[in-house]
């Protein structure tokens, strides 16, 4: 099955665990962030990893394939405040986080989220 999850609706079973590894940046927080959020089941948790910006590097960094510079203007990176905001309204709450600094100066940043 091939979904668009920046388009169409995600009609799956819930399940325990959902890992949002670096999608949200590019498919955004809207239908992309509904589907996540409903494939959570009850008790279940949300995984999410953020690109954090870079004061040295550009948020999608240099490739030596030319495929990859079209996703340049497609990225837009997320804030954890304004996701775990999001979260909250849907009754995840925060069970842990932690950043991870990258060379570069670049870093990702993770969260876990139960929903309650």
């Amino acid at each position: 099955m091939t979904i668009d999850l920046a388009e169409q609706v995600v009609d799956l079973k819930p399940v325990d665990l959902v890992h949002a590894a670096l999608i949200f940046e590019h498919a955004g927080l809207d239908r992309c962030f509904e589907n996540a959020v409903s494939l959570v089941a009850a008790n279940g948790a949300l995984s999410v990893v953020l690109q954090r910006p870079s004061e040295e590097e550009p948020d999608l960094g240099a490739s030596p394939f030319s495929s990859m510079h079209r996703l340049r203007p497609h990225i837009s990176l997320i804030r954890p405040e304004v996701l775990r905001a999001k979260l909250q309204v849907q009754k995840f709450r925060l069970s842990s986080e932690a950043a991870r600094p990258l060379p570069g100066g670049k870093a990702f940043w993770m969260g876990v989220f139960l929903r309650e």
